[in-house]
């Protein structure tokens, strides 16, 4: 099967990584001045981490290979080679409202804040990953774009 020519792109980490980064710092600087803000940091911390940054990542792809390179050292980088993959779907997170494969969300709260894909590997339908994601904006789309220009995506 002859893919199509697609050019390498990277995405980038989204912006509430570096507002955690900046909220740590300032927070320490604080709780220095102020004992009391010792007690607020961790949970504050913790809060939007898991509720904006988790799955935080930037995406490299080229016509034979994606790689996800997630923010947290907890969390394993994967890559991914088209090679092995019969075929790709997606769910898009809560916070799009018009999407059409869309992660539950109640009413009008988001429940997750990140991106799926869902790699079925090789022929065997058992065989399923499921790949969060978190991108900057419009990240997402780039990647669903580039697995419907080599024919992976469902």
């Amino acid at each position: 099967m002859k893919r199509a020519e697609v050019r390498f792109f990277k995405t980038y980490l989204p912006i509430r990584v570096f507002f955690l980064i900046i909220a740590s710092i300032w927070m320490l600087i604080l709780s220095i001045s102020n004992i009391v803000w010792m007690l607020y940091m961790p949970n504050f911390l913790i809060i939007y981490y898991v509720l904006l940054c988790r799955y935080s990542c930037y995406v490299k792809c080229s016509s034979e290979i994606m790689q996800i390179c997630y923010f947290a050292p907890w969390q394993k980088n994967i890559s991914i080679t088209f090679d092995e993959v019969k075929y790709i779907d997606y769910e898009r997170s809560g916070y799009n409202m018009f999407a059409d494969k869309r992660i539950g969300a109640k009413l009008f709260l988001p429940q997750y804040c990140y991106d799926r894909l869902i790699v079925f590997k090789s022929s065997e339908l058992k065989k399923i990953e499921y790949v969060n994601i978190n991108t900057i904006i419009f990240g997402f789309n780039r990647i669903v774009g580039h697995l419907k220009a080599i024919n992976k995506l469902k």
